[in-house]
Parts: C-alpha cells; structure tokens; sequence
C-alpha cells in the first residue's frame, strides 16, 4: 500500500514539475470520461463489488478511493479529492495509515469490474472515483457513490422484499455452543423482529425467485439468489417436546417463523432434501433451527 501512494505521489509531482515550464493555465471544463456503476445488490458486511466503464480508452490519470463517512465534514466531494491529492504531494507520499480517511483502490485506465473486501460491517462509506490532468487540477465531475455494509455475517440475495438473510444458523449459547436449537420463546424473545415471518420464507422458497439445490455433503440446501449471492440451509432436524435428543437430522430443515398461533403453539417451516416447503403448527417447546433476517440499509 505505501508502494502505491509513492507512486501516486512521484506521478502528481512530476506532473506538477512539468506543468511549472509551461504558461500557467486552467484546463478546460470536461465531462468525465468514465462511469461509476456501484450495484447495492452487491454489498455485503464485508464486500462491495463495483464496476467502471471508460467512455475514453485514453484515459491515463483516473483514480478511485474509498472514504468512511467524515467525508461529510467537506463542502463536496470534490472538495474532499483536492484535499486528498493535496496531503499526498506535500508528504512526498506515504502509506494508508497517514491517510486514515481513505482507502486508495486503483490508479490507472478503468476498464474492468473490481471487488474490495475486509470491509467493516454496519459502516456508512463514500466510494470516490475521479481524474486528474497534468496539472494537477480534477478534470470533470467528482464521481461519488454512498453506501453502508451490512450486519455482520448477513449475506443480499436480491430479493424483491430487499430483506437479507443470515449466512449460518444461530448458536444458543444457553446450552453450549455447538448447540443449534432454540424453543419458540427463547428464540423470540432473544431476536424479535429478526426471526422471519411466514412471507419472507415464502418469498425464500419461490423458485421463481430462488433457487434451491440439494448438496448431499453438507446435508442441506444451497439457496441463489435473484443476484447470484446465495446462503446455506443445514438439514438439522430438531428436538420435540417428549424427545430430547435430535431427530431427522440431515434429512429434513425445522426451522422457527416469526408467528405465533396461539399460548402453546407457533409456526414452523419445515423441508427436505428435495426442496419441499411447508408450514406447520408447532408446540413451542420443541427445540428447532433458527436463521434471522434483516434490512438492507441501502433501500430503505
């Protein structure tokens, strides 16, 4: 990383040297030469895949950053390249870690789809691409796209509703941790309006929507999305009230809904290996698999 900020800052200064022997002159308005497409389907609690498009194959000095949202405390974003560009010339460059607002992401033409990862989930970022001329001057718009990663571990499949879906089942750490079971009131009252309802599963298992393959090694269900992204549903069975110990595992998926039925039973989801998908009413004290759901703060 402090390679590429020297070499950022070599290129900006002898830029700024050359500039010096010729008349001192404002370049002339541009239109930017690229576009910044950042698709908020594909934005997880780490990751965010983005893709830029030259209109220019000339195009020689274009770069792309990422900043976390401090970024406000500048007038724009353009605003906030300068000063950016500005910090690496006067230090003769630097690593990231003198640069604690951004993340450099790529110098040069733009011409392909790209994938940043390690991101921290639950954080607002700005994704910044923008070019310079040889002297030294932003050519054209600043190119600024928002957006926030998710929860951690929660995973966007595209689906209609915008509702994401947790990548693993949840741990009840009450009766150790290799424990995957939870009963309804547990479960409720631990997740609230995180545990799905009875329509997002439905919304799930739509093959119109998603689709489900069976994966006989893992013992469960593959889940794609309409985005491609996709989540995996273990068939673990459950424990029911006169049978403590766990039954049908790996031949069926219980897993708990948001919805109560009434003071002793609520609703379950329940399927096999061949994707088949049904909705049951459940005592509440049978012990059964959760996975959780949450909003994608992208389209709100």
């Amino acid at each position: 990383m402090k390679r590429i900020f020297s070499i950022l800052a070599a290129a900006l200064i002898i830029f700024s040297a050359a500039s010096c022997k010729k008349e001192d002159k404002k370049s002339d308005p541009q239109e930017p030469k690229f576009t910044l497409t950042l698709n908020l389907d594909d934005v997880s609690w780490n990751r965010v895949k983005f893709s830029i498009t030259p209109s220019d194959n000339e195009v020689e000095y274009s770069y792309c950053i990422f900043l976390e949202a401090d970024v406000e405390k500048y007038a724009n974003a353009k605003a906030c390249v300068e000063d950016f560009l500005s910090k690496i010339v006067a230090n003769g460059g630097g690593s990231y870690e003198d640069y604690k607002n951004a993340k450099f992401v790529y110098t040069g033409p733009l011409t392909k789809k790209y994938s940043e990862t390690n991101l921290t989930a639950e954080k607002k970022y700005f994704f910044i691409a923008f070019q310079i001329d040889h002297n030294l001057n932003v050519v054209g718009d600043v190119v600024e796209k928002k957006f926030e990663t998710l929860r951690e571990g929660f995973v966007d499949l595209g689906l209609p509703s915008g509702k994401v879906w947790r990548n693993s089942n949840e741990p009840n750490g009450n009766q150790g941790l290799d424990y995957y079971y939870w009963t309804y009131t547990d479960a409720y009252n631990y997740f609230g309006s995180m545990l799905p309802t009875k329509e997002n599963w439905e919304e799930l298992a739509n093959r119109e929507i998603c689709t489900w393959n069976y994966d006989m090694d893992q013992r469960g269900i593959n889940v794609v999305g309409p985005n491609g992204n996709s989540i995996f549903l273990p068939l673990d069975g459950g424990c029911n009230t006169y049978n403590t110990s766990i039954i049908d595992q790996g031949y069926n998926g219980w897993y708990w809904t948001s919805q109560n039925n009434n003071a002793t039973t609520a609703w379950d989801v329940e399927f096999n290996f061949k994707g088949q998908i049904e909705f049951r009413e459940t005592n509440k004290t049978n012990a059964l698999s959760v996975r959780l759901i949450d909003y994608n703060p992208n389209k709100k």
